[in-house]
């Protein structure tokens, strides 16, 4: 059966998905060609909105890492710095909103 519509749910896995991977990736995560995932974005608004917002978050969180990365490349200390394959990326993204949810919540007490 042909995929012709995106649900809520997977609308909203597109754009978590967007923020480590590529169009062509997404549309092989879904069993679709790429072919298939563009004209869909195209039928759904709401689905090219969705990949938008998380190819935005994914290059805004590379220009912080860059910035993140010469600031750091400045100090005394040298970070290691890890390799940038999308299983590290979205792990080290749930890794730091988690750290900055126990941060914010030590300030707090």
């Amino acid at each position: 059966m042909i995929k012709d519509k995106f649900t809520p749910l997977e609308i909203q896995e597109v754009e978590d998905l967007a923020k480590v991977m590529g169009n062509e990736r997404i549309a092989s995560h879904f069993n679709i060609t790429t072919y298939v995932f563009n004209k869909l974005k195209k039928s759904q608004p709401e689905l090219e909105e969705a990949y938008k917002r998380g190819v935005n978050a994914r290059e805004l969180g590379t220009i912080f890492q860059r910035k993140r990365r010469t600031l750091e490349s400045n100090s005394k200390s040298m970070t290691i710095e890890l390799s940038q394959d999308e299983a590290w990326a979205k792990f080290k993204e749930v890794f730091d909103a988690n750290k900055k949810k126990r941060l914010l919540r030590e300030l707090q007490s």
